[in-house]
């Protein structure tokens, strides 16, 4: 299921990705590992799509992981930053949230750890 998530991005079909995504992840949250969920983040953010992004996340910190590792938010707000649709007052502020998030959830970053 992951793989044909990860190719469903690469054909640039992001709702039918994001959508077996949810699937997934509310069927049978084991059979994501952090690692397959962060690259999925990451590849929703290079083809400019943090709508997808933020849905998957949100599902991922309320199915799998309430607490994720910075690299998580990160992966998100870059996927922000790359999205023209977000570059508006919204999307600044949906970014903002999740750094908001980030301290409420009281992850720890490093001064060098968010790097868009």
């Amino acid at each position: 299921p992951v793989k044909h998530i990860l190719e469903l991005i690469g054909r640039l079909c992001p709702q039918e990705a994001s959508a077996l995504f949810l699937d997934l992840i509310h069927a049978s949250p084991s059979s994501l590992s952090d690692d397959h969920c962060l690259d999925i983040l990451q590849r929703f953010g290079s083809i400019r799509r943090a709508d997808c992004a933020d849905v998957c996340f949100q599902a991922y910190l309320h199915g799998h992981n309430p607490k994720p590792p910075p690299a998580f938010f990160n992966a998100v707000i870059a996927a922000y930053a790359r999205d023209r649709h977000t570059w508006n007052a919204l999307g600044l502020a949906d970014a903002l949230h999740h750094l908001e998030l980030m301290l409420k959830l009281g992850v720890r970053v490093q001064r060098d750890t968010l790097l868009l």
